[in-house]
């Protein structure tokens, strides 16, 4: 059975801490767009024999090819974020043609992989699957989101520019104003009936699954 699961949260940074951690999760994104597009590019090499999908064995389309025959040989051991960006940077007319080569001009088209500050104080990064992550330096505060889907926490948790963030945030040295907590949804409640899930929806009963700042001392958060 699959599990639903969903999270949000609102992180007040300390001032003094901001800039470290804005500049460590803005260097993970460009990191990331690199690796996704290095990735991106072995995907289209190992396609250049096959001009439509009538020519790829077991009659499959493009994606199920790359997906079957493909990731396994170029992608292997990378997360699923950075395999789902290569995917999206492959210049696609449908998905029984061969997609055009990935370009530095594709990154910029693709959600994930869009430089997306929106102005001087809010960055808004895709981490995929609907995912996002905002950095508001007005306030300033960290803003995490993940919609309600079908086992996305792991996926979006391993991103690098997730992973990054965590590791800025353990680094934070927090003052009594500052911090706040994570709520979700997870594998032990998605599938407890309607009357658990709907405390958890409604927000009147959500689970505390990561704490920071000062509040951590009063309760223990949930390993992710």
């Amino acid at each position: 059975m699959k599990d639903w699961e969903m999270e949000y949260g609102v992180i007040r940074i300390p001032k003094r801490e901001w800039p470290a951690l804005k500049r460590a999760v803005v260097e993970e994104h460009r990191a990331f767009r690199e690796r996704a597009l290095t990735l991106s590019k072995k995907i289209h090499a190992e396609l250049k024999t096959f001009r439509n999908a009538d020519e790829l064995p077991g009659r499959r389309s493009f994606p199920e090819h790359i997906e079957h025959e493909v990731m396994d040989q170029v992608g292997a051991g990378l997360e699923r974020a950075v395999q789902l960006a290569a995917m999206l940077l492959l210049d696609w007319r449908d998905t029984w043609t061969m997609p055009g080569a990935p370009t530095r001009k594709r990154l910029e088209e693709v959600p994930m992989t869009r430089d997306q500050r929106i102005n001087e104080t809010l960055i808004r990064m895709d981490l995929g699957w609907g995912a996002r992550l905002e950095l508001n330096g007005r306030q300033p505060e960290v803003i995490w989101e993940i919609p309600e889907g079908e086992d996305l926490i792991k996926d979006v948790h391993a991103h690098p520019v997730a992973a990054g963030l965590f590791l800025a945030l353990d680094a934070v040295r927090w003052t009594g104003d500052t911090g706040g907590l994570i709520k979700g949804n997870d594998k032990a409640h998605s599938n407890a009936g309607f009357e658990d899930y709907g405390k958890w929806y409604w927000g009147t009963d959500p689970e505390c699954r990561h704490l920071f700042g000062s509040p951590r001392e009063n309760r223990q958060p949930t390993v992710f």
